[in-house]
């Protein structure tokens, strides 16, 4: 019994390890791609494109806070979410108000339903679709929030969020 448990522990680590190892090299290559532009929409490109890569999907965006007009805007989008319209919206309003406002990452099956999607955005959005809403921080606030969307019948891994999380970190530093 005590060489199974070894074994299924050797392989468990093995895993986590190789995981480790992914990120790293995800982590590398979009820090090299930051250093390398000067422009935000260029980055903001980078730093999307990369999470949707880590997903595997082509459906997600970045809304940032815009101070000038008193809230959160779309500043870059891919797939379905390029075809969303909306008005700024406030901390504490609807799906990205409440991820912006908490600090907190936010996980939906099914957007088209979920009780903190605004009204206004409900008919926009294409049933079958959910996954992750990811605050955008710097040390010193929350900045925006990255959205990655997957086929509902998905379900995100706790890497797959983590890996998130930390490029969503690394957009707010740079950004900062």
């Amino acid at each position: 019994a005590t060489q199974a448990a070894f074994a299924l522990e050797n392989a468990r680590l093995f895993e986590e390890t190789h995981q480790r190892v992914a990120d790293l090299e995800m982590l590398n290559l979009v820090s090299a791609a930051l250093r390398a532009v000067t422009e935000q929409d260029q980055m903001l490109a980078i730093v999307l494109d990369q999470a949707l890569t880590a997903l595997h999907t082509r459906h997600g965006a970045i809304v940032l806070w815009n101070p000038v007009e008193g809230g959160l805007l779309p500043a870059m989008a891919r797939g379905w979410l390029c075809d969303i319209h909306e008005s700024p919206v406030g901390p504490g309003e609807g799906m990205f108000g409440k991820v912006f406002a908490s600090g907190e990452t936010y996980l939906s099956q099914e957007f088209s339903s979920d009780p903190l999607t605004l009204p206004s955005a409900r008919a926009q959005i294409p049933p079958g679709w959910g996954g992750a809403c990811v605050p955008i921080r710097s040390a010193e606030q929350t900045l925006g929030v990255l959205l990655v969307s997957i086929p509902s019948k998905w379900k995100l891994s706790q890497d797959e969020v983590r890996q998130l999380n930390t490029l969503a970190e690394m957009t707010g530093s740079t950004l900062h």
